[in-house]
């Protein structure tokens, strides 16, 4: 299945998003991605790690209620 993720907050901001080691964005984003554990990192454009983090994403994360992540 697949589950929503939203990826934001202010220290967070502008960011270099990755999640599984892929490139999708710059902060604040919201992906859409396969169920189950994913790794997400976010790095400053300096290349210093912001967040490191393993999240579980499930069905329930939908469009319009997503797993958040901070």
């Amino acid at each position: 299945g697949r589950g929503w993720l939203r990826i934001g907050g202010a220290a967070l901001a502008d960011g270099r998003v990755e999640i599984d080691g892929r490139h999708v964005g710059h902060v604040p984003t919201l992906q859409e991605v396969t169920v189950g554990s994913r790794h997400v990192v976010v790095r400053s454009e300096a290349g210093e790690v912001l967040l490191d983090r393993e999240i579980d994403v499930a069905v329930e994360h939908t469009q319009l209620r997503p797993l958040v992540v901070r």
